[in-house]
């Protein structure tokens, strides 16, 4: 009997020290990668978009950057990809319109106006910054598609519904970002103009 307790008592300090010691290389390997750099790659979605304006919306350090992408290896009608780092995200969705000639008002009802140069969205009350890019080509592989325009649509985890009333540090990292997003699909989903705007998206305050 005493020779079972013994071994009993064994085995538990033997699974104590174990679990100590798991949570201790847990604590260590946490803390770790909480204090890594992160790397970004120089572009993202498959290679589709420039990296260079998301590096404001996440953080310095932390968790290592990732990505998910749902069919931007080829454009299509719909398009999704997920980008992830320190705990952090963006998001990037790109939707052929129903249109090619949807009028300003009507989008820009939907939300605060928002424009890149002549091509006009809005931010929705929960952040997300809409695009939509007319499109016109030259080439007859993609002619029948490009009928319907295309509508770029991005938002990130650090831009909250509450920061939506004035400017701020957030919301102009993402009107960068949207905007070097719809540059780069603009180009990719086939459209040869009309040529966007410099700069980062602009939003209108007035309304």
């Amino acid at each position: 009997m005493r020779l079972s307790w013994i071994r009993g008592r064994t085995m538990g300090t033997g699974l104590a020290l174990l679990l100590l010691a798991t949570g201790t290389w847990w604590a260590a390997n946490r803390t770790l990668s909480n204090d890594e750099a992160i790397e970004l790659p120089e572009k993202v979605c498959n290679g589709r978009i420039s990296a260079k304006s998301l590096a404001p919306l996440v953080p310095t350090k932390g968790q290592k950057f990732s990505e998910s992408a749902f069919t931007f290896d080829e454009a299509q009608e719909h398009g999704y990809c997920l980008l992830e780092a320190g705990g952090e995200s963006a998001s990037i969705t790109y939707t052929a319109a129903p249109s090619n000639n949807l009028p300003r008002k009507w989008i820009q009802k939907r939300g605060r106006p928002a424009a890149l140069g002549d091509q006009y969205g809005y931010v929705s009350a929960a952040g997300e910054v809409f695009i939509y890019l007319q499109c016109t080509t030259k080439s007859p592989a993609v002619e029948e598609r490009l009928k319907s325009g295309v509508v770029i649509s991005v938002s990130a985890s650090t831009v909250h519904d509450d920061d939506l009333e004035e400017p701020n540090v957030q919301l102009r990292a993402l009107a960068a970002f949207v905007a070097e997003a719809a540059r780069d699909l603009h180009g990719w989903y086939g459209c040869d103009g009309p040529t966007l705007a410099d700069g980062p998206v602009t939003i209108d305050w007035s309304k």
